[in-house]
């Protein structure tokens, strides 16, 4: 459970997508933090900023991150022919 849950904040968008609750951290949590501060920066007059660029950019990219699901393994050389 969120901290805007606890708190039933006002403020917080409808839209904000599922966490994987097993995860420490994900894309869509950090979509629904910049969710979060974008529906604060316009109920305080503030959705025109430099914010807006920032969170569009932060987004886009959050969408194009994968997890790695296996390490290299320890016996692989690097920079080794």
């Amino acid at each position: 459970m969120t901290i805007n849950e606890l708190r039933r904040d006002p403020i917080a968008p409808a839209e904000l997508e599922v966490i994987n609750p097993r995860k420490v951290f994900s894309a869509a949590e950090l979509r629904n933090s910049v969710k979060l501060l974008s529906a604060t920066y316009e109920a305080f007059g503030l959705k025109d900023s430099d914010f807006a660029a920032m969170a569009a950019v932060v987004t886009s990219l959050s969408r194009r991150c994968q997890m790695t699901t296996s390490l290299p393994s320890a016996r692989t050389s690097y920079g080794r022919s």
